[in-house]
């Protein structure tokens, strides 16, 4: 359980440097995220045929793994957009504020049970959020941003929640092979809608997007996913509010953005809202709730 928990915590890092990287990105945003989740598909494709790995999907598993990189796909949609226009700090916060989708539609639609102390952890984990968004902007512009992540957090939510379901069906690499590739296409034809630049230029250009896919999706994505079936899914969510910790931290020393006494304060808030989640979300036997 530890193992995998630090493991979620460094594919969550790594999501973040992704995010950064896009800022330097020859291409488009969107694009960006398209070269994302297409270039590790031809790592996938290499390792499903070199472990031979041929188990045949339902139909049904099929179209699950679709509709997850669609959601995937629109999930960064929205969440690139969003970089345009608020800070990554903030844009990922409210990314982030999936835990609190992913824990409602389990416990409505999904029939998983949890303690009544989680909620109590939930409401200390949005006080912390609060307190990261001290310094947020009041500008149309501001606000455009941070809605368009919180779509993007709706998106991401639908994504986690499919990518467990499935990840009893078949294994986590033909999964993430056929969510990416089809996440991949929806984000070039949005791009392509958008008149974005597809193409990269320069070797800086391609250098960049390659890093993208590397920490985004191999070190980030995949490494989260394929490691979430070991625990619960309203804690595999809970740990995403690591993730505005990271952005922060990232954004201070990459681009020396300060924060306040307050937004230290939820960042501690956060961090402790995870440790108390992680312990309310196993019984003294071990057993998940």
């Amino acid at each position: 359980m530890n193992r995998d928990f630090f493991i979620i915590l460094f594919a969550l890092s790594n999501l973040i440097v992704a995010s950064v990287l896009i800022r330097y990105s020859e291409v488009g945003p969107i694009a960006s995220f398209g070269y994302r989740l297409l270039l590790p598909c031809i790592f996938l494709y290499s390792f499903l045929a070199i472990t031979k790995d041929e188990e045949k999907l339902s139909k049904k598993s099929l179209y699950i793994a679709a509709l997850t990189g669609f959601f995937l796909a629109l999930d960064l949609a929205f969440y690139s957009i969003s970089l345009i226009y608020t800070s990554i700090a903030e844009a990922s916060l409210l990314t982030n504020l999936c835990p609190f989708i992913t824990t409602f539609i389990a416990i409505i639609f999904l029939k998983e049970k949890v303690s009544l102390k989680y909620y109590f952890v939930l409401l200390l984990a949005f006080l912390g959020l609060l307190l990261l968004m001290s310094q947020a902007g009041l500008s149309s512009r501001h606000l455009l941003g941070n809605w368009l992540a919180i779509v993007s957090a709706v998106f991401y939510a639908l994504f986690i929640i499919l990518s467990k379901q499935l990840r009893n069906s078949c294994s986590t690499f033909r999964m993430m092979f056929i969510a990416s590739l089809s996440g991949s296409i929806v984000l070039f034809i949005l791009a392509f809608i958008f008149n974005e630049q597809i193409i990269p230029t320069t070797a800086r250009g391609i250098v960049i997007l390659l890093a993208i896919a590397l920490f985004g999706h191999l070190l980030g994505n995949i490494l989260y996913i394929s490691h979430i079936k070991h625990i619960s899914l309203a804690i595999s969510s809970l740990v995403l509010l690591v993730g505005p910790v990271f952005a922060l931290l990232y954004g201070y020393v990459l681009f020396r953005e300060t924060f306040s006494i307050q937004q230290l304060v939820g960042m501690f808030i956060i961090i402790l809202s995870v440790y108390l989640g992680k312990k309310v979300l196993e019984n003294p036997q071990g057993k998940k709730v």
